[in-house]
């Protein structure tokens, strides 16, 4: 039994090494992605606690900007506007109910922007399925032909 743990520890310890081995190599191959904070301290000539923290900074100017009722350009990305919409009338649950005023954030992609988020190498975060209208829910569709028109074969009784 004793003659045993030197060959288990001698085992261990080279599925280790090589484990290690291996994933090395393979963190050399690929290069680690750049978070936001790294590329833009890259673009901007910046060191990365500068940019990180401009870019945490970034969010709450745009904000603030807006509350003044300021309209935010970014250059090469779009515009933000913040936009009143009234008050109106709605169907919810079959019952008619009013939607108060409120502000929403209008966002306006450059075209710039919109040309890279539709060119071929962009990855969209999502996919959205289409959406399927259904007219009458919770009820079999009918088994009638589709409405296509016959000509009439009346005939006006002169032969």
């Amino acid at each position: 039994m004793k003659a045993l743990r030197p060959v288990c520890v001698f085992l261990l310890v080279a599925s280790l090494g090589a484990a290690l081995t291996i994933s090395a190599y393979a963190q050399l191959g690929r290069p680690r992605p750049k978070t936001p904070q790294q590329k833009l301290a890259t673009a901007a000539n910046l060191t990365e606690e500068q940019a990180t923290r401009a870019y945490e900074a970034f969010g709450s100017v745009v904000v603030s900007e807006l509350s003044e009722g300021k309209v935010v350009n970014v250059p090469n990305l779009g515009t933000f506007r913040l936009v009143r919409i009234p008050d109106y009338k709605d169907i919810r649950d079959t019952r008619p109910v009013t939607t108060p005023a409120h502000n929403v954030i209008e966002f306006s992609a450059s075209t710039s922007a919109a040309d890279a988020s539709n060119s071929v190498d962009s990855k969209p975060a999502e996919n959205v399925q289409p959406m399927h209208f259904d007219v009458l829910p919770g009820q079999v569709p009918g088994q009638r032909a589709p409405g296509t028109r016959t000509p009439t074969q009346r005939t006006t009784g002169r032969n």
